[in-house]
């Protein structure tokens, strides 16, 4: 029996049966993490595209508001990158349905969280999505959207959030609620919304120089074969984010599966310090989601009931 089932999980959860079930979902995860972890191959020197150091690194008040000439973007260590991520796009477009249990790892406040899990349903037309954060309690949060139906409104729950009871209420897509104890809002975790975050960062970055920039072949996220898009920059300038940034694209479906975004060494010499860490597993893909996925009547989940 899977711990990610949506009924599954709820059964587990009914009075008198919440301790088991949590651990039967603890143990479950944590097989999830293990299995998520990236893997390269040992000889990626060999396999590496290394793309040239940019010859000119610009200062940092270059503005971004204009971007670089086609000749100069193509000059640019991160071009190849970029130009995979946008054909990754592309292709991953008819990968419309899908479900999968995605895993968090972000720091906040200087602090490392412990591995986070979400259910997560998302349905292309109309565009729909259901998360629910996989948690020992009942009051950890809960999201359905569909468009066009609650006034373009969040279905939402989570007994978390401060001077809010444990009842479904409606959100706005923008809420600040949806980040709490986040770094990234809970309506943009999913892998749509991975890779176009990462193509912005990339034309960013691109605007400046002091960039390296790799291509790997043949690595492994939870078992399948990946190509694994990394940038570093190795002096922090105010217009980088990440010292260090990898995007994972599925070879079979194209889709972003993991990201990992480091910020600098807190001492020289010293290991990058992971700020982000985003990992899709357990995916299937052309889920053929219905209404009853995206219903907040569906006895599944625990949206209040008239």
């Amino acid at each position: 029996m899977s711990v990610v089932q949506t009924a599954n999980y709820r059964y587990l959860h009914r009075p008198g049966l919440r301790k088991s079930g949590c651990a039967l979902a603890v143990l479950g995860l944590c097989l999830t993490a293990a299995a998520a972890t990236a893997q390269v191959p040992d000889d990626l020197a060999e396999q590496a595209e290394a793309q040239p150091a940019w010859p000119r690194p610009r200062p940092t008040a270059v503005s971004i508001a204009t971007a670089p000439s086609p000749d100069i973007l193509r000059a640019h260590p991160i071009f190849p990158l970029l130009e995979t991520a946008h054909k990754a796009a592309e292709q991953s477009q008819w990968n419309c349905d899908y479900t999968c249990t995605l895993v968090i790892r972000e720091r906040i406040a200087g602090q490392l969280s412990d591995f986070q899990y979400a259910e997560l349903k998302v349905r292309q037309a109309p565009r729909s999505f259901y998360l629910r954060m996989l948690s020992p309690d009942d009051r950890a949060p809960e999201l359905l959207f569909v468009t066009g139906r609650n006034e373009d409104m969040l279905w939402a729950r989570c007994g978390r959030w401060p001077r809010l009871p444990d009842t479904t209420i409606s959100l706005a897509l923008d809420s600040p609620l949806l980040r709490q104890g986040h770094l990234r809002p809970l309506t943009e975790l999913t892998m749509a919304d991975l890779l176009s975050r990462s193509i912005r960062q990339l034309e960013s970055d691109a605007h400046f120089g002091e960039c390296e920039a790799r291509i790997y072949h043949g690595a492994k996220v939870d078992g399948q074969s990946c190509t694994c898009l990394q940038v570093t920059h190795p002096v922090p300038r105010r217009n980088f984010t990440y010292h260090l940034s990898r995007l994972y694209l599925d070879d079979a479906s194209s889709l972003a599966v993991r990201f990992e975004g480091y910020t600098w060494p807190e001492l020289p010499g010293g290991d990058p310090v992971l700020s982000e860490e985003y990992t899709f597993t357990r995916i299937k893909l052309n889920a053929s989601l219905g209404e009853r996925d995206f219903d907040p009547q569906n006895p599944a989940y625990g949206f209040d009931r008239p």
